[in-house]
């Protein structure tokens, strides 16, 4: 009898292993297909790849070590076909994180109300909306850019924005604030040849020094990210709850949808904060005027389109797993 254990445990086993073998062929054949590198501030420092569809699956179906093993594996196989620099095994390690997190929380929530967290999502979307109209108005109304979106070159006077702070809105204020936090120096550098790259102004008898550029990317990438961004992902959001909707429909019973997202969307942040901390420690020289906030806020931004994305494949292909193929490979 305990022999009869020991090899249907071992059968489970290498079933899993199978099964996990293929998912990873499937995103490595995905990926060489659709990586691409999009240059940030000088680097490749966004990477879009679809090959997460078939990653997260082993998480799902068989737990976080798993999930783990198979996107760290996914990773080193990735830069032995087609590397796109070096092999950094701390990036194997933070994708091995991911695989775990989404595994992990895909179990905590499994027996939670899908309601109760379609409900959360939600709420979530219509705060999101909120916020990103709110100050979308705001700002317009301060009129501190021309144009439809906010970039450096068409920001007003650093001095202007500055000296007039107390009268903008609070969406307006928390940009200037961020701006001013990462771009203020204590004074200019000896070398008066980089003078061009600062701006300085004396207001109410105290010397600003600020690093030009960087206080204009700040601004406007924090102006961007509170309007137009916040209403993207309210839009994003919307759709994804209208989604949600109708898969459900379409395969009654399965009631996974907003778990695989939420296991796919917070695995995704956490992974990218990390890989931003590690990108400035290894690329100093590139990253070395920017702040953490500033580097990642995009690509954390672009974390969760994606994340989105592929957490509509991800619940189609789960459902029909779990409709259509689980019962086979339990028999």
């Amino acid at each position: 009898m305990q022999k009869q254990r020991k090899n249907k445990k071992l059968a489970v086993i290498l079933r899993r292993m199978v099964i996990c073998a293929m998912f990873l062929a499937l995103a490595v054949v995905i990926n060489f297909f659709t990586e691409t590198g999009i240059p940030l501030f000088g680097a490749d420092g966004i990477q879009i790849k679809f090959g997460g569809v078939f990653t997260s699956f082993p998480a799902f179906l068989f737990g976080p070590i798993y999930g783990g093993i198979v996107c760290a594996a996914s990773d080193i196989i990735g830069c032995i076909i087609k590397p796109l620099g070096g092999y950094i095994p701390w990036f194997t390690i933070t994708a091995f994180i991911a695989g775990f997190i989404r595994g992990g929380v895909f179990m905590l929530l499994k027996k939670k109300s899908d309601k109760g967290i379609r409900i959360f999502l939600a709420v979530l979307v219509a705060l999101t909306a909120f916020i990103g109209v709110y100050s979308l108005v705001s700002v317009k109304n301060d009129k501190v850019f021309e144009g439809t979106f906010a970039s450096s070159e068409n920001l007003l006077p650093i001095d202007e924005l500055i000296a007039n702070k107390e009268e903008y809105s609070a969406p307006t204020k928390l940009a200037l604030t961020y701006a001013e936090s990462n771009a203020k120096r204590a004074s200019l550098p000896e070398d008066t040849a980089k003078h061009a790259k600062y701006t300085v102004f004396e207001l109410d008898g105290e010397q600003y020094v600020f690093l030009t550029s960087k206080f204009g990317s700040g601004f406007a990438l924090t102006i961007n990210l509170l309007s137009f961004s916040f209403i993207l992902f309210a839009v994003l959001g919307a759709v994804l709850l209208a989604f949600l909707y109708a898969a459900d429909k379409k395969f009654p019973g399965g009631a996974n949808s907003s778990k695989i997202f939420l296991s796919i969307i917070l695995a995704e942040v956490v992974q990218t904060s990390i890989n931003t901390f590690l990108l400035m420690k290894l690329y100093a020289g590139t990253y070395q005027n920017f702040s953490y906030s500033l580097l990642n806020l995009p690509r954390v931004a672009e974390g969760i389109v994606m994340s989105i994305i592929l957490s509509y494949f991800t619940y189609i292909l789960y459902q029909v797993y779990d409709s259509k193929i689980k019962n086979r490979f339990s028999r």
